[in-house]
């Protein structure tokens, strides 16, 4: 009879334990998979943003260069994430370089503030500028299991935690 007791007594314990390393588990599958649409985002909205070429000085090929239309890119970028990662309603607001999606079935509102920071590159002699885009995402993740919504705080409209990802990607084309 003792034993009868102690085999859903253990079964039990063992899911209360699997259920959150479980949602811990989809919660890190979650940070590499908006990690990986930044990347694939910024380098497709960089690879389709190379707006027009010029001549510096007296036309040679060698003084070609290449520029970057910062409202273009904001706009590849948003497209390629929203395909990306199938959120609609990319609503892009240049004032505060923000572009912000409308959530779905798997994802809520997401929130991508690209900050754009133009340098001189050091290790060439030309002086050519590097734009160096900072992206930073944000995210609320909804907590499925009980005991973590407790000890988020999670409750209603209060996520309580947010995903964040920040990413440092240089915006540079080599002529």
């Amino acid at each position: 009879m003792k034993s009868m007791i102690t085999i859903p007594f253990t079964a039990i314990i063992i899911i209360m334990i699997m259920q959150p390393m479980i949602e811990i588990y989809s919660l890190m599958t979650h940070k590499v998979e908006l990690g990986a649409a930044i990347l694939n985002s910024c380098r497709a909205a960089r690879n389709n943003a190379v707006m027009d070429y010029y001549f510096e000085g007296g036309g040679n090929a060698a003084d070609l260069e290449a520029y970057i239309d910062d409202v273009k890119i904001m706009e590849f970028f948003a497209d390629a994430f929203s395909k990306t990662l199938g959120v609609d309603n990319p609503q892009i607001d240049l004032s505060g370089n923000t572009v912000r999606f409308d959530g779905n079935q798997r994802w809520n509102w997401i929130k991508v503030v690209i900050e754009w920071d133009d340098e001189e590159d050091g290790n060439h002699l030309d002086g050519r500028i590097i734009s160096r885009a900072t992206v930073e995402l944000k995210t609320p993740y909804m907590f499925k299991t009980g005991l973590l919504k407790r000890l988020i705080g999670q409750d209603g409209d209060n996520h309580g935690y947010h995903i964040t990802e920040l990413r440092l990607f240089d915006v540079q084309i080599v002529n």
